[in-house]
């Protein structure tokens, strides 16, 4: 049945996100896609442009932001398996089965033909009639490829994502410098969080885990704000983060990637331009 919701949900394997998921840059670099012919920056365009299909398809089903990033690291863990050339995947397909599983991982779910609807609306097709032989084959298509979706993820379908982590982190951050008011909290946070989103563009989330991306967020949105945090913490900064300087600067770096290819720099981006045109609240 396409419209399982709860009970689709529970009778998966809700493993946690393991270091299967956790993958080396050279690794990734060595992708199926890579050795089929693919350049890493055409993947990185590809992954980018799906991964905004995917976003832009949630928003307008009025998915919550959660569910827009399961799907989106489902599709990110999909093409560690399998490449952009293949010609059994539409690259248009994908991202719309990924979006229709994470919708019943997260329990929020949609009927199959008012995901494809939105989908075909905002991809300017013609739509199909839901009772006609070519919206029946294309349901077949989808269905078909959201099982693979489903294998290609080893049926690890519970995701861990930075945001709850990031809340946390601010918070305690707040309860130990003096004159770090709610309202700054919130801007740091607001601030974070629209990197985090932004970061599913790119395979941060196949490289780092949520506790990485999180801390490189707010370490990121502190400088892009003007905060004095990172002085007033000294060597404590860090600890709170939870996150080496290291990695903190190399997700940093992956984020602001992201901007770049817009012809900002990257000082500018974080210190004065918008970290994102597209701005989802949080949930």
């Amino acid at each position: 049945a396409e419209y399982m919701g709860e009970e689709f949900s529970r009778s998966c394997v809700m493993a946690s996100q393991s270091s299967e998921w956790v993958f080396m840059r050279e690794e990734l670099e060595n992708s199926p896609s890579v050795r089929d012919g693919v350049t890493l920056d055409e993947e990185r365009n590809l992954r980018q442009q799906r991964c905004t299909l995917i976003r832009n398809i949630g928003k307008k089903l009025q998915l919550s932001q959660l569910t827009i990033a399961t799907a989106t690291v489902y599709f990110h863990r999909f093409y560690t398996r399998h490449s952009f050339r293949d010609p059994k995947y539409s690259q248009d397909d994908v991202p719309i089965a990924c979006l229709f599983l994470a919708s019943k991982v997260e329990e929020c779910p949609k009927r199959f033909k008012e995901v494809l609807k939105v989908a075909f609306e905002v991809l300017q097709r013609q739509p199909l009639d839901p009772e006609s032989d070519a919206f029946r084959e294309v349901k077949k298509r989808i269905l078909g490829v959201e099982m693979d979706v489903l294998h290609a993820n080893g049926f690890m379908l519970h995701v861990d994502h930075p945001y709850t982590i990031l809340v946390n982190t601010a918070k305690r951050i707040k309860t130990v410098v003096s004159g770090f008011s709610e309202a700054d909290m919130k801007t740091l946070v607001q601030t974070a969080w629209n990197f985090v989103n932004d970061s599913l563009q790119t395979t941060l989330c196949l490289q780092f885990k949520p506790q990485a991306i999180a801390s490189a967020s707010l370490h990121l949105a502190a400088k892009y704000i003007r905060s004095d945090l990172p002085q007033k913490c000294g060597d404590s900064w860090l600890t709170m983060l939870g996150t080496s300087l290291l990695d903190l600067e190399e997700i940093s770096h992956g984020i602001l990637d992201i901007y770049q290819t817009n012809g900002a720099s990257a000082t500018d981006i974080a210190l004065q331009g918008s970290p994102s045109p597209n701005r989802p609240s949080t949930p």
